[in-house]
C-alpha cells in the first residue's frame, strides 16, 4: 500500500514537472533551434530509459528496493541543484486565477487556435493507435517467434535504441526551417508567427512512417526483420514526439504554453489507457497483425490529414 501511495505521489509530481519542463525548454532554447534541443532532450530521455532497467537491477542485486528509491531521491536532488545555476527569463504570466479557471482558460485557448487543437488531436490519436505496436509488441513476439526472454529483451532494447538514434538524428538535422505566411482566414498563433516549417513537415512524415512501420511489425516473418522494423519504429516515434513538442513551444503564447503542455499530458494520460482497454481485449479475438495493420493505416491517414 505504501508503494502504491508513493507511486501516486510521484505521478502527481511528474504531471507538474513534464509540462513545466516543456515550457522551460521553449524559454531557454533560441528560436529556430528548438527542434534540435528537443532532439537532444529526447535522446537523453531514451538513453536513460534504455539504461534504467540495468541500473535498477544492479541496485536491487547489491542492496534493496529502499536503496533504489534513495537513488531516485538523490538524482532528483542533483537535478534540482543543477537548476539553481540556470537563469530563466522572467515568466510572462496570464491573469492569476484558480486551478479550475486556469484549466478552463487552457481549453478555451486550444479551442480558439486551430493549430493547437489539431496538434493535441493528432497527438491523442498517435498515442491511441501506437498501443498495438508499442505496448502489445511483446505479445506478438511471444506468439510468433517464441516465448523467450531473449527475444523480448532484444525487441525492447532495439526499440529504445531506435528512439536514441531518432533523438540524435533530430538534434543533428532538425531545425525550424522557415516560417510561412498564414492562409487567409486562418488564425495566427503567438506574436503573428506563421505556422508550418520543418517541424510540421516532420510531424506529418513521422506519423506516416510510424503508421507504415506499425503495419510492417505485424507482417515481419523473421525476427531480424522484426528488429529492423522496430529500430525504424523507434526513430519515427521520436520524430513525432519532438515535432509536437516543438510546434507547441513555437506556436503558443508564452503565458499559456505551460497550460497547453499540461493538456498534452492529460491527452496522453487518457489516450494510453483507452488504447490498452480497446486493443488489449481485442487482441484475444482478432489476430495482432490485423490490428497493427488497421492501426497503422489510421496513423497514415492522420499524417496525411495533418
Amino acid at each position: 500500500a505504501a508503494l502504491l501511495l508513493l507511486s501516486v505521489c510521484r505521478s502527481l509530481g511528474a504531471g507538474i514537472q513534464m509540462p513545466a519542463s516543456g515550457a522551460a525548454l521553449a524559454e531557454l532554447a533560441p528560436e529556430g533551434a528548438r527542434m534540435r534541443f528537443n532532439g537532444i532532450h529526447a535522446l537523453m530521455q531514451s538513453a536513460a530509459q534504455l539504461a534504467a532497467p540495468g541500473a535498477a537491477g544492479i541496485f536491487l542485486q547489491a542492496g534493496s528496493i529502499r536503496g533504489a528509491l534513495w537513488a531516485d531521491v538523490v538524482t532528483a536532488a542533483m537535478g534540482i541543484g543543477l537548476l539553481q545555476g540556470i537563469h530563466f527569463p522572467p515568466p510572462q504570466r496570464a491573469e492569476k486565477g484558480t486551478l479550475a479557471g486556469d484549466i478552463k482558460e487552457g481549453v478555451k485557448y486550444v479551442r480558439s487556435h486551430a493549430l493547437a487543437g489539431r496538434l493535441l488531436a493528432a497527438y491523442g490519436l498517435f498515442i491511441f493507435f501506437a498501443v498495438p505496436g508499442g505496448f502489445l509488441d511483446q505479445l506478438l513476439v511471444s506468439r510468433r517467434f517464441g516465448d523467450s526472454y531473449g527475444y523480448m529483451a532484444a525487441a525492447e532494447a532495439v526499440g529504445f535504441g531506435g528512439m536514441v538514434l531518432g533523438g540524435g538524428l533530430v538534434s543533428l538535422l532538425g531545425g525550424s526551417g522557415g516560417r510561412k505566411k498564414m492562409p487567409e482566414g486562418q488564425k495566427e498563433m503567438p506574436g503573428g508567427q506563421a505556422t508550418s516549417g520543418r517541424p510540421q513537415k516532420n510531424l506529418s512524415l513521422g506519423l506516416i512512417g510510424f503508421g507504415i512501420l506499425t503495419g510492417a511489425l505485424g507482417c515481419a516473418a523473421s525476427f531480424p526483420l522484426y528488429l529492423l522494423c522496430m529500430l525504424a519504429y523507434g526513430v519515427c516515434m521520436t520524430v513525432v514526439q519532438t515535432a509536437v513538442t516543438t510546434l507547441i513551444q513555437e506556436k503558443t503564447d508564452p503565458e499559456v504554453c505551460g497550460r497547453v503542455f499540461g493538456l498534452m499530458t492529460a491527452v496522453y494520460a487518457v489516450s494510453l489507457p483507452l488504447g490498452m482497454a480497446v486493443f488489449g481485449p481485442l487482441a484475444d479475438w482478432v489476430p495482432l497483425p490485423g490490428i497493427m495493420g488497421c492501426a497503422g493505416g489510421c496513423l497514415v491517414a492522420v499524417g496525411i490529414y495533418f
